[in-house]
């Protein structure tokens, strides 16, 4: 004959209950961590969504001031840029100036050095 299992019933049920509640929280930590996953995904596509569009942005105004597509570029947008470049062209020729007299300033710093050791050797010739 079979013999039956010394197992009561109560502690078979209670042993599935434990794995089974295991599993379901196994379960709920795996949902858990996808759903921060896709949460972390669907930012992550939004982001590159707004840079892209901001690339896109970017690369139409480096063409308009280039003055590959002014055809589109309203009178006053036109003015703007005008504006823009005037001032850009301003602050660059203030730049350059300004390189120039610390450069001039070099020069004339130098210059008064080597007459100065000019001076020097004459004298040291003389003696």
């Amino acid at each position: 004959m079979f013999t039956l299992p010394r197992f009561s019933m109560a502690k078979t049920l209670e042993r599935y209950q434990r794995c089974s509640c295991s599993t379901q929280l196994e379960s709920f930590e795996q949902m858990d961590e996808s759903i921060t996953c896709l949460t972390i995904k669907q930012s992550s596509y939004e982001e590159y969504l707004k840079l892209k569009a901001r690339v896109v942005d970017l690369q139409q105004t480096q063409r308009i001031l280039l003055g590959e597509e002014l055809g589109s570029v309203n009178m006053k947008e036109l003015e703007e840029l005008e504006h823009q470049l005037e001032s850009s062209l301003s602050h660059i020729r203030s730049k350059k100036t300004q390189s120039m007299l610390d450069r001039l300033a070099d020069l004339q710093k130098k210059e008064q050095t080597l007459l100065q050791s000019n001076e020097s050797l004459v004298k040291k010739l003389t003696w």
